[in-house]
């Protein structure tokens, strides 16, 4: 065996013992597209398969960006599966279509669908394995520093992530190739590796050749650097697992007296990996910072899209809000009247105009429906939308009031709302505004009862 063949397979072995890779898996679906990386790992796998007893199969996907070129890759892709009697899968999606309608990059549509097609091919003790080498970890930790990185960011590709593995970290991308030549392996060019409009190329290509002519060594240098951040996040985490006992108070939301008394490099790692089980999204350092910052001084934040954090005396929360709501209605028809609205249960039913029933029930919630304008309709709160209360015959607007009675953001537009030509009638939690309040002299009454089948 030739010197890099040799070297390669020892460090994908290395990196398969160390992290149990292949312990109990039956099944290996690996992501082929017939780059130099791929057919590397997916040779060195199937020299492997009867060593640890797993079938193994080969998956390729045409993502409908490069045209015959990229027809070509899914011939060559084909006909090397079927030259060693690997099972082969070949998906053609249209990436540039599926990211416009999702509001993704293609970079980011294409991993989320590549993932997708992987699992839906895999058995239950199954593994995928991916062809991430040494220097795509490089280039990764490198483009999360540009971002701002915490440590976290510092640790690059994981070699296992739930059922993925990634057997050829260790190995360099010219280790790789030089493997392929010794080894007489074809593999395709991928012609977008070379687009420096691409932020990753732009690494590979204009940015690493000038690091590496400082230090040649630097990819071997960089996997050392990920394997000790790794060895500082694993260290942070056991105490972060300690401190979510201590201060969870509820989902995603945590005791903040506690979570000030406590490290803040701990805190500052259960803020980042929290945020990721919340959302499934990355906070980088700058965003992390401002999460602590505002543990101190209380208030709200937006982290990214619908994704906030507030703080207040008591709690530090993550939670979810769309200001861009579009507002229920449910037209009022007829009185008994009765609905299901959002997470609620709306009710109206006429009673007796009799002085003592109106004592009998909390009086805030009867209108006196000779006051209505028009048609009764039941939605959520407006733009505009006004309450008076009538003993301290002040008023506020929605907005204003929901702020001060800490209601939460997030269940702000879901509140139910009685309207009329005129306004607002009645608001749950509320009652009825003082221009429709029913009282001893009234003589047609409305009765409104709401339940909330959250509580």
């Amino acid at each position: 065996m030739n010197n890099y063949s040799s070297v390669v397979k020892e460090k994908v072995l290395k990196a398969i013992n160390s992290f149990d890779m292949l312990t109990g898996v039956q099944e290996v679906v690996l992501g082929f597209s017939g780059g130099a990386d791929s057919v590397c790992l997916l040779h060195i796998l199937n020299s492997l398969k009867n060593v640890y007893g797993y079938s193994l199969k080969a998956i390729h996907i045409n993502h409908g960006i490069r045209g015959e070129e990229a027809d070509c890759d899914e011939r060559f892709a084909e006909e090397f599966c079927g030259r060693y009697n690997i099972p082969f899968v070949s998906v053609k999606v249209d990436c540039v279509s599926e990211a416009k309608k999702n509001k993704e990059s293609v970079e980011e549509c294409g991993r989320r669908i590549r993932y997708e097609i992987f699992n839906n091919n895999i058995g239950e003790n199954g593994v995928i394995a991916t062809a991430h080498n040494a220097n795509d970890n490089a280039e990764t930790v490198i483009f999360n520093i540009t971002r701002g990185t915490s440590v976290k960011g510092l640790c690059g590709i994981p070699f296992v992530r739930k059922n993925i593995i990634r057997p050829l970290l260790y190995c360099s991308r010219n280790e790789i190739e030089e493997y392929c030549s010794e080894n007489d392996l074809d593999f395709v060019i991928d012609s977008t590796n070379s687009d420096v409009e691409y932020t990753r190329n732009k690494i590979r290509h204009q940015i690493l050749p000038v690091i590496e002519q400082i230090n040649p060594s630097f990819v071997d240098s960089f996997s050392s650097l990920s394997e000790n951040a790794h060895d500082v996040c694993s260290f942070l985490n056991s105490n972060v697992n300690t401190l979510l006992e201590q201060t969870r108070m509820s989902d995603y939301c945590y005791d903040r007296e506690l979570l000030l008394k406590a490290d803040k490099a701990v805190v500052c790692q259960l803020i980042s990996s929290e945020f990721t089980g919340f959302c499934g999204l990355l906070l980088d350092n700058k965003k992390i910072k401002s999460v602590y910052s505002l543990l101190i001084s209380c208030g709200r934040l937006q982290l990214y899209g619908d994704n906030f954090v507030e703080v207040k005396k008591d709690y530090l929360r993550f939670f979810k809000f769309n200001s861009n709501y579009n507002s229920e209605t449910v037209d009022v028809l007829q009185i008994p009247f009765k609905a299901e609205f959002l997470n609620y249960i709306i009710s109206l039913e006429k009673i007796s105009d009799n002085s003592k029933i109106v004592n009998q029930f909390d009086d805030k919630n009867m209108i006196d429906y000779n006051s209505i304008s028009g048609e009764l309709v039941l939605r959520t709160r407006k733009s505009g939308d006004k309450f008076t209360f009538v003993k301290r015959n002040v008023t506020k607007s929605l907005k204003k009031l929901f702020t001060e009675e800490n209601i939460p953001v997030e269940a702000r537009n879901t509140i139910p709302v009685i309207s009329d030509d005129l306004g607002v009638v009645w608001v749950y939690g509320f009652g009825v505004t003082k221009r429709c309040c029913a009282d001893k002299y009234s003589d047609n009454i409305i009765l409104v009862r709401g339940k909330n089948n959250d509580r």
